[in-house]
């Protein structure tokens, strides 16, 4: 699968997750030792990516694994991360899309009825929605950017 901008944009999530997480300045910083979900995407390429894939999967996920580690001098970084994450993993029309169809027990299908599942690669079926997540995060970036803003002038 090619590269699209919607990498770019996950990747400025993981961004704002790691720094909210483990802090810029050296007295906010969290010891790198710390039992956090986060440390995980530092991993090896498949184990970060496995990492990623379970705390992406759906807002609880992604609020208890991740955003409950957010320092708390971050604090305005939540909502911002929480936008990302809506837009890139949970945007309309792709539902379904986080299904792991690797995944053999599904409590709500009989075990014979998951060989008609069509295979859902989650990156395909966003990025036959790049164009309208991508106009959703521009337009989150100017709320943040005016939030940011507001919050500097106080």
């Amino acid at each position: 699968m090619d590269r699209t901008a919607l990498d770019d944009w996950e990747s400025l999530l993981y961004v704002v997750c790691w720094v909210a997480t483990y802090g810029v300045v050296s007295e906010d910083r969290r010891d790198p030792n710390d039992n956090v979900a986060i440390k995980l995407w530092n991993a090896d390429e498949a184990k970060a990516a496995e990492a990623k894939r379970g705390h992406m999967h759906s807002s609880d996920n992604f609020e208890g694994d991740i955003i409950k580690h957010f320092l708390p001098q971050y604090r305005l970084l939540k909502s911002l991360a929480k936008g990302l994450h809506k837009r890139l993993f949970l945007h309309p029309g792709c539902e379904g899309a986080l299904f792991d169809p690797t995944i053999d027990e599904d409590p709500l299908l009989d075990s014979e009825d998951t060989g008609s599942l069509p295979k859902t690669d989650p990156l395909v079926e966003r990025s036959k929605h790049a164009d309208a997540i991508v106009s959703n995060l521009v337009a989150l970036m100017g709320k943040a950017e005016r939030v940011a803003g507001e919050n500097l002038a106080n």
